[in-house]
């Protein structure tokens, strides 16, 4: 319990340039599809494989809405909240870390980061799992993409 949680206030404001990255074809199935996606974001940012949005077209938008709230809020506290890839790409391209990189640094569910201009504000990266060479992954190799066990069970 907060003493003064009273005399808070807050403005909430929804803007669509904290979207999740748009995963094209491959959104609304498997969310573990999306393990095709990171591998070749690491060679790529410019790379829309599978529809996918491009890591540099997230950097652009989240780039566009850290100018203007700054630019509105300046000196003010501001809590952004949004899907694992468009925080962590904003993060690390805010850090000055590769873009690239972002899957190397996952957020847990709920957790709580600072948003500075210092790649020592980012964890410790982590590695991706074992994953197909990225040069081997198309549409066409994605395991299930003509079954009905490429999209997720309703």
């Amino acid at each position: 319990h907060l003493p003064d949680a009273e005399k808070i206030s807050l403005d909430v404001l929804i803007d669509d340039r904290l979207l999740e990255r748009g995963f094209g074809d491959l959104d609304g199935t498997k969310v573990t599809n999306y393990n095709y996606v990171w591998p070749l974001d690491l060679y790529d940012a410019h790379h829309t494989t599978f529809g996918v949005e491009s890591v540099n077209d997230v950097v652009a938008r989240v780039r566009e809405l850290i100018v203007d709230l700054e630019t509105r809020y300046n000196d003010k506290d501001i809590v952004l909240t949004s899907h694992a890839d468009t925080l962590q790409i904003m993060q690390c391209f805010v850090a000055m870390v590769d873009p690239r990189q972002f899957s190397q640094y996952r957020f847990l569910n709920a957790e709580v980061r600072p948003l500075l201009q210092n790649p020592t504000s980012l964890p410790p990266p982590a590695p991706l799992c074992k994953i197909a060479p990225a040069a081997t992954l198309t549409k066409s190799t994605l395991p299930g993409a003509d079954s009905e066990e490429y999209r997720d069970e309703e």
